[in-house]
C-alpha cells in the first residue's frame, strides 16, 4: 500500500527528532502515517520503543495494520483516552 502524506503531517515526527535508542509516545496515532515515520526513525537499536495510541479502537487497529509492514518491531498499539493515559 502506498500512502501519500502531506508535508504538514510530517512536521510533528520531525520536530521530535526521534533516533534509534529513543522511546516515544504518539497519543493520537491514527491513521498511522506519523507512527510509521517514527518507526522508521527508531530503526537500528533494540532499546527503541514506540507506543501508538488512539481513542477509537477501529483507528488503533488501522495503525496496527499499517505499521506491521515496518522493519522496527518495538511498537505497542493502545486504545485509551489520551487525557488519562
Amino acid at each position: 500500500e502506498v500512502v501519500v502524506q502531506e508535508a504538514l503531517s510530517m512536521l510533528p515526527a520531525c520536530a521530535l527528532d526521534v533516533r534509534p535508542g529513543h522511546r516515544a509516545l504518539d497519543l493520537c496515532s491514527a491513521p498511522g502515517s506519523k507512527t510509521c515515520q517514527l518507526l522508521d526513525a527508531l530503526q537500528g537499536e533494540s532499546a527503541s520503543a514506540l507506543v501508538a495510541n488512539d481513542l477509537l479502537l477501529e483507528r488503533a487497529e488501522r495503525v496496527k495494520n499499517r505499521a506491521k509492514w515496518q522493519r522496527c518491531r518495538e511498537l505497542m498499539v493502545t486504545n485509551w483516552d489520551g487525557c488519562v493515559f
